[in-house]
């Protein structure tokens, strides 16, 4: 199951403007789709305020920017007096917000404020986010009119989950080989996607990535390219390889799993609806084979949704016994039981994962040991969050 954005939202140009800001210590950058609409803004810098980035979709009435708070030097946004004075620079800039809450995104913590100015059919929603790193606080606004609010719109969620700090001596955005080539790509789905070892290589379905000319996985430090090293159609599981060190899940036998254990799955369903913020979904083994008695598959009762194709499916120590595939179809089922299924979900088996990276001897070398220590269910829970990633597929 793989989200097909385009009966969700606007497609999203593969292409991307990059907005970037350097000191002697970070660069700090973001992709910014350039979809038909979206234009780069001039806007006046505020006294002590420097714009990085600002783009206006006029069709959309969005707004999307990144600015660098410059009279905060060496601030920490976690001070409350550092909180103090950036809700007062909210407020002269006539910004109503009630609270604040933390996003983590790009490796940083940053405060998220809900907020609105203007009012009627003037009136704008959105957020506005400020982290702290290597000596500067940074801000991100997002910002809808219209009535609608950027929490859903999925363009501007794409671009704030892209902003990432580098060691000013890196490259932080690559110029593309050909740019017109990519322009001509939209995104055309996503899915969910896990790392089997640190460096790099990780695991979907192979229908996520079916008719995909380019991919990219967005992880906690940003968006990065990623290529298919190997597809396994039979059973519906793909190879993919990104640049970097990653934390990843160890992968065990399914062998051991029995009927009525709990697992559970974290993924990314319908961002265009749910957000990008990963979700969890804990069910248990309902059934040791799928449809049709299919010993590849197991049948879960996790709760998943278009978009959790890819996902790792979790044991409760902590390891991999599955990948999130499919679930039941509805019109199937209805026609073949005058019934609507619930709840009828679909993983394939990690001994089948196991025997498709047994053909990849460099990465089966490298895959990690399976847990067998007792864990709290929290903790197991933030080490697949971190080994999960969502998937882009153009």
């Amino acid at each position: 199951m793989r989200t097909n954005i385009a009966s969700l939202l606007l497609c999203l140009a593969a292409s991307a403007c990059a907005a970037e800001w350097k000191n002697e210590i970070f660069h700090c950058a973001a992709n910014i789709p350039e979809s038909t609409g979206w234009q780069v803004i001039n806007v006046q810098p505020a006294p002590g305020i420097a714009p990085v980035l600002t783009m206006q979709n006029a069709a959309k009435q969005a707004v999307f920017g990144i600015s660098v708070i410059e009279k905060f030097r060496d601030a920490k946004t976690s001070d409350p007096a550092v909180q103090k004075e950036l809700e007062a620079l909210l407020r002269q800039f006539g910004y109503e917000f009630i609270g604040h809450g933390i996003v983590k995104a790009g490796g940083l913590d940053w405060l998220q404020y809900p907020v609105r100015a203007g009012v009627g059919a003037q009136q704008v929603r959105g957020v506005i986010r400020y982290a702290s790193a290597g000596g500067s606080v940074f801000s991100i606004t997002m910002l809808r009119g219209g009535g609608q609010e950027a929490a859903q719109d999925v363009e501007l969620q794409q671009a704030a989950a892209s902003f990432h700090l580098l060691p000013a001596n890196k490259t932080v955005v690559p110029s593309p080989k050909n740019p017109a080539a990519e322009s001509r790509l939209e995104l055309k789905a996503t899915g969910t996607g896990f790392f089997i070892t640190e460096e790099g290589f990780l695991i979907t379905n192979a229908h996520v990535v079916r008719g995909g000319a380019k991919f990219q996985i967005v992880t906690h430090t940003g968006t990065v390219a990623a290529k298919v090293v190997k597809v396994d159609a039979a059973n519906d599981l793909a190879l993919l390889k990104a640049e970097g060190r990653f934390a990843s899940l160890p992968v065990t036998a399914s062998r051991g799993v029995r009927l009525g254990n709990t697992v559970f799955t974290v993924g990314f369903p319908n961002i265009g609806l749910q957000g990008f913020a990963p979700k969890l979904a804990k069910g248990e083994i309902a059934a040791l084979s799928g449809a049709h008695d299919d010993a590849r598959y197991f049948q879960i009762s996790v709760p998943v949704q278009p978009g959790n194709s890819g996902g790792p499916l979790v044991n409760d120590h902590g390891n991999a016994v599955g990948v999130v595939s499919a679930k039941l179809s509805a019109s199937a089922a209805f026609a073949t039981s005058g019934a609507l299924p619930e709840n009828v979900n679909y993983g394939v088996k990690s001994s089948f994962l196991l025997s498709f990276l047994e053909s990849v001897p460099d990465v089966a070398a490298k895959l990690k040991d399976p847990n067998t220590k007792d864990t709290k269910f929290e903790d197991v829970v933030r080490s697949a969050e971190q080994a999960t990633v969502l998937v882009l597929i153009y």
